[in-house]
This record gives structure tokens, sequence and C-alpha cells, in this order.
């Protein structure tokens, strides 16, 4: 055996991961299946093609930060932090596929969606760090949650930091993972975030219903292709208007 035979599984490997994210950005899968609808939820829940094929990388090398999609924005001006957290809370608890663990029944990943309940933003203070010091802190931490896994069979497969240096100046850290999250959704989930943060800053209680349940649109999304993502660019856009923020630009 050559040492370019020993070296096949591994290339192979890279590949596989590097099309199926290109894929999941895009909207499509590796695989194709018929568009999911209300699963019976007496009976353990299989994964879509998509999701598997994610599920099956992220077991073979969970650390890799591919698997995750960060959105950071940066807030500048009054932030209602309490806002941002019900926003926040409200967003997962709406959501089911924002409330999904992976785990293992007779050896097959099954989907384990979680009761509503609490889910919240984690909450920093470095106002009281040197001014000369923030900037530099601001990146480590952002970079830190952007490098730091999601344990699929653990944790839900979204989190979320507000890191707080001033009095009128925030940053909204979201990190989703793949398996939950490809480009019509990034686009679902930021648009709501913003009228969710707006209508909880107003005092009012958000309507019941947004946009297309982010669940249903993932899971048709990873299965089929066949869901025309929004342009996520345009939701940001909107969503930096409603928090009066722009994107915070990472170096990678």
């Amino acid at each position: 055996m050559t040492s370019q035979d020993t070296d096949r599984p591994a290339v192979d490997l890279a590949i596989l991961r590097e099309e199926l994210i290109r894929r999941r950005l895009r909207g499509t899968g590796l695989a194709s299946d018929s568009v999911i609808g209300h699963a019976d939820r007496n009976a353990p829940l299989p994964l879509s093609p998509g999701q598997r094929q994610m599920w099956f990388l992220s077991r073979l090398d969970p650390d890799n930060p591919e698997y995750l999609v960060p959105i950071v924005l940066r807030l500048r001006g009054p932030a209602d932090v309490t806002a941002l957290r019900q926003a926040f809370r409200h967003l997962v608890m709406r959501h089911e596929i924002l409330r999904t663990r992976y785990a293992l029944a007779d050896g097959q990943p099954v989907q384990v969606i979680e009761q509503p309940g609490p889910a919240d933003l984690a909450v920093r203070d470095l106002s009281d760090v040197d001014p000369a010091e923030r900037e530099r802190l601001l990146t480590e931490q952002i970079e830190r949650e952007t490098l730091t896994p999601l344990d699929l069979s653990l944790d839900l497969p979204v989190r979320g930091t507000v890191l707080k240096l001033a009095d009128d100046d925030h940053t909204l850290v979201l990190i989703v993972h793949h398996i939950a999250c490809d480009e019509a959704s990034v686009g679902i989930l930021v648009t709501e975030m913003g009228e969710l943060y707006s209508a909880f800053r107003a005092g009012r209680y958000p309507r019941s219903s947004l946009r297309t349940e982010l669940g249903r649109a993932c899971s048709a999304s990873a299965s089929n292709g066949r869901h025309h993502p929004p342009a996520a660019s345009g939701a940001m856009a909107a969503l930096c208007a409603q928090l009066h923020c722009r994107p915070y630009l990472l170096g990678r």
C-alpha cells in the first residue's frame, strides 16, 4: 500500500465535508428525499439525509468550527439587553429545529425535540476593562465563541452571547450549527430576531406567526433543495436597521 492510498480516506472526508457545507449554505443537499411534513411524535424521529450526513461528519470531527454558522453584530447606541434576551428565548421557543438534540436509539441517530424552556443569551460585561484593551478582548471573545463546538447530543444547536463594552456599545454573537441552519434559515432567523426584538423593546408581545416555521424550512431544504432561500444579506440589513447595528467582520 502506498502513502497515497493511506491518505485517500482523509482527503475524501475533507472533500465531502466541504461539498456538504457548500450545498447546505446554498440550501441544497447531497441526497434528496420528499418534503418533510408533520412527523409522528410517538415514534423515534429519524434524520433527513442532509441531517444524517452533517451528523456523521460532526461525529467524525466534532471540534471542527466549519460546522458552525456565526452571526456577529455590533450594536452602537442604547441597546435593550432584556429585550434581546426575550427575543432570543422566544425565537428558540417557537422553532423546534433550534430545540433539537441528536441521540442514538438502537444504533441509529434520532431527533430529540426538547420542550420549550429556558434558552437565554449569556451576557458578559467587558465595560470595566481598560478601553485600550477592550477591542482586543472583544475579538478574542468572538473568536472563542466561533471556535467553541456544539455537542449535538447534549447541546441545543444554537447559542447566543451579548458582549457589553459600554452602555452604548454591545456585540451580539449567535452561533448556529449547520445541522439546523442553511442560507435559507439564516435569513429567517435574523429577520425574526429583529422583529422580536423590536416588539419586546416596544413592550408588545410578538404576533404568533412571523415567518415560515424554521424547522420545516430547514428540514425541507436539507432534504431536497427545493426551498428557494431569501437573501440572507437582505435579512441581515433589515435586522441591522432595527438594532441600529452593523455586521462585525471576522478574520476567517
